[in-house]
């Protein structure tokens, strides 16, 4: 895949951090913005997965929740009944 340019723009102390990050690593700054761009995309699509793990988690639960509550019933309608 061809790579494509883009210009951002970024305050003195954002071009600091990444000049001194590419120089410790030996690398370029487009592979440290390349790298934190990555980061990004990664962490928004493990919270995106783990939002579907809470949901399924939840529904679960809530399943599980009703069935507690209809035996609850149950129980309360035998002990009224005696």
């Amino acid at each position: 895949m061809q790579s494509k340019i883009i210009t951002i723009r970024v305050d003195e102390e954002t071009y600091k951090k990444i000049r001194e990050d590419a120089e410790r690593e030996k690398v370029s700054m487009s592979t440290i913005i390349k790298k934190a761009i990555d980061q990004y995309y990664t962490g928004r699509r493990e919270a995106q997965l783990n939002s579907v793990e809470v949901l399924r988690r939840l529904n679960d639960l809530e399943r599980k929740y009703q069935i507690l509550l209809s035996r609850l019933n149950i129980v309360e309608e035998k002990v009224s009944g005696e």
